[in-house]
């Protein structure tokens, strides 16, 4: 943040720009849970899809819910990876693989409550 501040004065110092920084928000990064990503891995597998663990520090809303609940995060495919944005897009049938997933992880859930 500190190397972005200065190369944004940087640049506006050069282009004649005042510059205002308003810090918005901040976060720590919060652990997905090694049960939930267990079992979103099995069911990703089952339905014949690669396994990929990635880390991320963008502040989804696992960040906001991670003191109530564990938390697990399943990422759906972007084109040329741009996500968050208004040029973000998907194609159909990766969506059609996170809707299978997202339905299996539920289900598997479901399955050990009414085990437990």
């Amino acid at each position: 943040v500190e190397r972005l501040r200065a190369r944004a004065a940087e640049i506006c110092e050069r282009r004649g720009l005042r510059l205002e920084w308003r810090h918005l928000q901040d976060h720590p990064a919060v652990p997905m849970s090694p049960r939930l990503r267990r079992v979103l891995a099995s069911v990703i597998g089952s339905v014949g899809q690669p396994q990929r663990e990635m880390p991320s520090g963008a502040g989804h809303d696992a960040v906001s819910v991670a003191h109530l609940a564990d938390v697990a995060m399943l990422f759906v495919r972007c084109k040329d990876g741009v996500s968050h944005h208004p040029a973000e897009s998907v194609r159909e049938d990766d969506v059609e693989v996170a809707i299978d997933v997202v339905e299996g992880f539920l289900r598997s859930l479901a399955r050990e409550i009414g085990d437990g």
